[in-house]
Parts: C-alpha cells; structure tokens; sequence
C-alpha cells in the first residue's frame, strides 16, 4: 500500500522551477549512479542529485572487492553466488583498468570452523556455479608449497590452504564511471545538491499523471531550486530511513546499519590475498594487495537503525584488525597508514528476527549482521515514490535493471547494460599498448605516470594527457612521488565533478591511501580547484582535509 505524503500542494509556478524529468534520483552512490546509467541508456530523462561528492558514503569504503562470495555458498545463497560470479565476469570486460583479477588462498587452519573436505566442496561449487565464467580454476597448495609462498603466514601450524580467484577494484572510480556514462547517455548529475522535500503537485485533475514537485539546495551557493518530475527513487544507502521518514507520516524504517571498518598498511611482505576466519565467530576477514601496499578488513558492527555522528572505525574495531592480523601473521611489522569506516545499509525486514536488544557484547552483535542478507530489497512508499536498500557492489547492474523494473512496471521492457563498457574500459590489451604509445608519441615520456593515468582513467587517460600538454602551467607537478600534476586537478574538476580536495585526494587520485596522504599538496590541490569551480574565498576549502586526515588516524598526524 502507497504512503501518504505528508505534503500536498495546490501547483502553481515557483522561482528555479525546470523542465520534467521522467526519473529523479536522489542519492549518489554505487546504486543511484547505476540507476542513472540505466535509465538513461532507456531513454529516460534523469536528473540525479548527491548531498556530497559521488560515492563519498558507503559507496567508497567497501572492502574493494569484486567477488562471487565464496562465503554465501554456506548460507545456501546459491542464486546470488550466480548472479555475482556472472557479474564479476561482466565487469571484468567492461571496466578492466578498475577490476583486476586475484587469487585468493583459503587456509584450512586450525582457527577455522570447517574442515578440509567442506571447504572442497565449497570450492567446487563456486567453479561450477561460475561456468564458462569461471576466471582461475581452484587448486590445493599444500603445506611446503604454503610456506614457501607465504613463509610469514602461522609459522607454527602446519597447514594447507586452497587458491581461488577473485576480484580487487577501484571502488569510487566505479561509481565515477557509471556517473560517466550516464551523463554521455543524457542524464544530469548534481553533486553538493541536498535533497529538501519532495510534494504532489494535487492541481492536476489526471491525479494518477499528476507530477511531484523535487525540492533541492545547493551547498556551495545555498540556492533553492525545484524540479518536476513523473517518478522519484532514494538510493540513498544508509541515510534513507531518515530522508524517508521526513516525507512519509506512516513510514517504517527500511535499513538496518552495519558498520565495517578496515586498516591499510604498508610493509607486508606478503604477496597473495587472504580470506581467513575470525576466531569464535561465523565471520571472515581479508588481507590483499592494493594500490601498492595491504588491506585489512573487515570488522561488523551492528548499529541498528541510529545513524552515528562520525562514520569512523572505534577503537575496538581496530583493535580487533590489529589483532587478528597479528594472529596469522605474527612476525610482520606493519606500518599503519590510515584507516576508514563504512556503513552497510542491509534490508531491515530480513533482520528482524536477529533484531534482539542488544547488549554490550560486541561480538553477539555482530554476529547478528553478519548473518543477514546482502541482498537488495525495493519499496513503493507512494504511487510515483520508490526506495531500494541492500545489494552488494558486484550486482549493482542487475540490482538496477530490477529496480528500473519496480519502478516502471514489468510489462514496459529495456534494453540492459550487459557487455556495455564504461568510459574508460579499453578493448583488449593489445588497445591498452595502442594507448601508451599514443600518449607517450604525444610528448608525455614519463612511463610510470602512463601507467598511473591508464590504471586511473583508462582510455580517458588519452585526453588527459592532451590537457595536460595544452598549458605550460597544467604540467606543475603537485606530487612528484605518486605523478600527480596540475592538468590532473584541472581535469577532474572539468569532467568528474571534482569540487573540493577531499574528493580529489580521497576518491579520486587516492592519494589519501599513501604514506604522505595528500596532506603536502591539499592547499595548492583546493587552490586549482577552487580557481577551476570559481568557488568564493570562504567556501574554497571546503571539509577540512586535515581534519578527516586526523580523524582516519592517518600517519602524518600520529
């Protein structure tokens, strides 16, 4: 049954009103930009509005992963371990500068809960659930062979472990590059745009055509604006019970919080990624290579349906991280570089039978978490007013074509994004050379910023570059360590809308995950963003970069 909305109004023309929109979307993280993506490739007109950056909530601090689930196939969720391993497949070829191939050992340790024969035939499963699909075929290392690869991992437990593969990915350039295409397809994206309220425009006297009149505020110039549009959806992740709520009087909560918290370290000197047991509980957490160093995570906590203040790991939550990788690992020596915390916003109703008071046993709560779903749930709150929650990063096109679906009604079809590349992907390796060579032939001699820019931007990388060499000042260099030049700001601000140097440094060159952290460069980055955005003088800086730097524990301000 349709909400009610609190709000009717009797229409009429409003200052900033625009032309109609068949689909406004509110929320810009993985799900909303895949949404956007799709309905506009449909032919839909898509306005899509983010209170912040892109993908600057949950979206960007996933466990960068890309992955069938090796750990659903013991909840039985065998339809959604398909659907993941078809999907890892796809994204494999549509975005291969952002999702790479790794293989992944399962040790079969005394710490851990199944035996060497369940833990077979899991792996058996996984091969054939995948198919033709299938990336690496699984295979037992032994014990000798383990620690001759790994000779860090239990030096005192003789053990062997199964390899597997996976995927690792660049998780807010994948939100970027969905809000790319959809752009080039037609649909409009505004970031640092707040949603308001949204009211029926109740003059209409066709009231199942009627329009509902969007409410949204600009953050950097504080203007008001309203849209027309024939269909609106939330994809706001873990703040939509709130958004929700403010509109509809007799609206349930649809999102329960789970928060996950990681570490990134640098001096490991291990050289595969690891899925391994958390001790006494049904959970597992991962350490990989990424982006030059290590990953550690993931923690669970059960937050209820209480957004906190600050999405920042708690200290036990670290601890616990700091533990568990000195349990497996118990002669490295880490260098701790920073840490970050997102939140997963899993489908409420599939929660309620764990949804006991909690006590203050951290681990029965999140025990709790960890059993649910992750699975993504749609709700129709009004005729014309729809939400989604859940879903995992590796089936967001799916999870979009699904909810497309709610929206419009099964019997309209549309064409799906299946095989579609996103605006970076190259086509083959042998395009991947093509395009050094015509970045290198067009003066850049540098080859480790080439590969920088190819693994960051794919084929855009090409454009970049002919930026760049357009002006003699775009060549500044910003951070000559990690090949970071001015034209690089200068590009993002133009074609990913870069606002300030939080989003440049955290999402999208990453240089937040260094040793230094951006932390040198992030006045003369938001100086070129500001001059670039023409931002006031109060509002250039934006969020204090120093101020989340500190917040993440990072190493240049312990």
């Amino acid at each position: 049954m349709d909400l009610t909305l609190k709000i009717g109004k009797d229409g009429g023309e409003k200052p900033g009103m625009s032309e109609t929109f068949d689909l406004v979307i509110v929320g810009g993280g993985i799900n909303g930009c895949a949404l956007a993506r799709l309905a506009a490739f449909n032919g839909l007109q898509v306005a899509l509005f983010e209170l912040g950056d892109l993908g600057q909530g949950s979206s960007s601090a996933s466990s960068k992963l890309i992955h069938g689930g090796v750990r659903y196939l013991e909840q039985f969720r065998l339809g959604l371990v398909r659907e993941s391993v078809r999907e890892r497949a796809d994204l494999r070829e549509t975005a291969p500068h952002l999702v790479e191939e790794s293989r992944f050992l399962f040790p079969i340790t005394k710490k851990g809960r199944h035996l060497r024969l369940a833990i077979k035939a899991g792996m058996l499963l996984y091969d054939g659930l995948a198919g033709g699909l299938r990336l690496g075929k699984h295979a037992w290392v032994n014990a000798e062979k383990l620690k001759q690869k790994e000779p860090l991992f239990l030096p005192n437990e003789k053990c062997g472990a199964y390899e597997y593969s996976d995927c690792t990915m660049d998780d807010s350039r994948l939100v970027l590059e969905n809000a790319l295409d959809a752009k080039q397809l037609g649909a409009q994206i505004f970031t640092y745009h707040e949603f308001v309220g949204v009211e029926e425009d109740l003059s209409a006297k066709d009231r199942d055509n009627s329009e509902l009149e969007v409410s949204v505020r600009n953050r950097i110039t504080g203007t008001d604006r309203v849209v027309r549009t024939k269909r609106l959806a939330f994809t706001s992740g873990a703040w939509t019970n709130s958004l929700v709520r403010a509109e509809f009087k007799d609206a349930k909560d649809q999102v329960r919080l789970s928060q996950g918290s990681h570490w990134f370290v640098s001096g490991l000197p291990i050289q595969a990624s690891f899925i391994l047991p958390v001790p006494r509980s049904n959970r597992y957490f991962f350490v990989f290579p990424w982006k030059e160093n290590h990953l550690v995570g993931t923690t669970e906590v059960d937050l209820g349906s209480q957004l906190p203040d600050k999405i920042i790991p708690r200290e036990t939550e670290l601890q616990e991280l700091k533990q568990l990788l000195a349990d497996f690992f118990p002669s490295a020596k880490p260098h701790w570089i920073c840490n970050f915390a997102g939140l997963r916003p899993l489908a409420y109703s599939k929660g309620k039978s764990n949804s006991k008071k909690s006590n203050n046993n951290s681990d029965s709560r999140s025990l709790n978490t960890a059993k649910l779903s992750r699975e993504h749930e749609f709700h129709k709150l009004h005729r014309a007013v729809f939400s989604v929650v859940g879903g995992k990063y590796t089936t967001h096109r799916p999870m979009a074509e699904q909810f497309l679906h709610f929206i419009l009604g099964k019997a309209i079809p549309f064409n799906t994004l299946q095989g579609r590349l996103f605006p970076g992907a190259w086509k083959s390796m042998e395009h991947r050379s093509q395009l050094k060579k015509e970045i290198s032939e067009l003066g850049v001699t540098d080859s480790q910023l080439i590969e920088v820019w190819l693994k960051r931007y794919g084929v855009r990388a090409l454009d970049l570059a002919r930026l760049v060499l357009s002006e003699t000042e775009f060549q500044q260099v910003i951070d000559s360590e990690h090949h970071v030049v001015a034209g690089e700001i200068v590009f993002s601000a133009k074609e990913e809308w870069t606002r300030y140097s939080i989003d440049f440094l955290r999402r999208r060159s990453s240089l937040f995950f260094t040793v230094e952290g951006g932390k040198k460069c992030s006045s003369l980055v938001a100086d070129w963003l500001a001059k670039i955005n023409g931002h006031s003088a109060n509002a250039s800086g934006g969020p204090d970069y120093h101020k989340f730097l500190e917040d993440h524990n990072h190493v240049t301000v312990t």
